[in-house]
């Protein structure tokens, strides 16, 4: 059962950090001079149908990990950072980034003639790479310590 949530929690992560890079794309893109407002469009969809439910799969396959492997949350510190990134994370997709790109869509398509503010286009373009770093730091920890999550003992001590 353990390597079956480990197998999700891996592929599910993978998604999360592939949507994520394809948000920072569209937002590079969507710098330019022409920002045509299909690119948002484009990012609301991957946000609402693939990274949404996906980080919310993974930071459920983490907590059940966490849990099948008795590993303390508190004492284990690398898997509380990872458990506290994902949360975070998981958390913005859906107060700040699903609905904000929401807005951004009805205004876009709405306005269509009427180009979007550098800040919110920036914004679209800063948040992806800030949130890809921390995937990736989060890939770093779980790489890192991995000869913890083989089958040996969790450094908390608890069996």
């Amino acid at each position: 059962m353990i390597r079956a949530i480990k197998l999700f929690h891996i592929v599910t992560a993978a998604i999360v950090l592939g949507a994520d890079v394809t948000l920072l794309t569209l937002g590079i893109a969507a710098l330019g001079p022409m920002s045509p407002p299909e690119l948002y469009v484009a990012a609301h969809l991957i946000v609402h149908w693939l990274l949404g439910p996906m980080a919310l799969a993974a930071l459920v396959s983490g907590l059940l990990l966490a849990r099948q492997l008795h590993y303390p949350l508190i004492r284990t510190k690398w898997v509380a950072t990872k458990l506290a990134i994902t949360a975070f994370l998981t958390t913005l997709v859906y107060v700040a980034l699903e609905p904000g790109l929401a807005a951004v869509v009805a205004k876009a398509t709405h306005d269509a003639g009427e180009a979007l503010s550098e800040a919110i286009r920036w914004r679209y373009a800063l948040v992806p790479a800030a949130s890809s770093a921390l995937l990736v730091l989060n890939v770093a920890l779980a790489v890192l310590n991995a000869r913890s999550t083989s089958g040996q003992q969790p450094r908390g001590g608890v069996s």
